[in-house]
């Protein structure tokens, strides 16, 4: 306060609104974490789908709040992330690659079998 008892010397700025971290549950459903958990081939017992789901919700209602706020552009003179250039560098000798992996047959990786799980895929 002023000597004369105004406020002059005082500076407003104004409220930024805040993130709501009292979350609204959102519409998903026990059915909704499942297919989630079968897409990411996951498998939960009932009480962990339970937990799973509400705090899933929280999730994607805060993700929902996050792109409520609008994206500031970025000023003129700012030169954003500097990338390298692409260039061609030689690649690692395929006897030192196959010794690092787990498994090899006649100079190739081997991987693990890919099944479809029968879904919606």
């Amino acid at each position: 306060m002023a000597a004369d008892g105004s406020k002059s010397g005082w500076v407003c700025v104004p409220h930024q609104p805040e993130l709501n971290f009292h979350f609204k549950v959102m519409a998903l459903t026990h059915d909704d974490v499942r297919k989630i958990a079968a897409l990411a081939r996951l498998r939960f017992t009932p009480e962990e789908e339970l937990r799973l789901t509400g705090q899933l919700a929280r999730i994607v209602d805060y993700i929902d709040q996050l792109q409520a706020y609008e994206v500031a552009e970025p000023a003129l003179g700012s030169r954003g992330v500097h990338e390298a250039e692409d260039r061609a560098a030689p690649c690692l000798p395929r006897e030192r690659f196959l010794a690092n992996a787990p498994a090899s047959l006649d100079g190739f990786l081997l991987v693990p079998e890919v099944k479809g799980g029968g879904g919606d895929a």
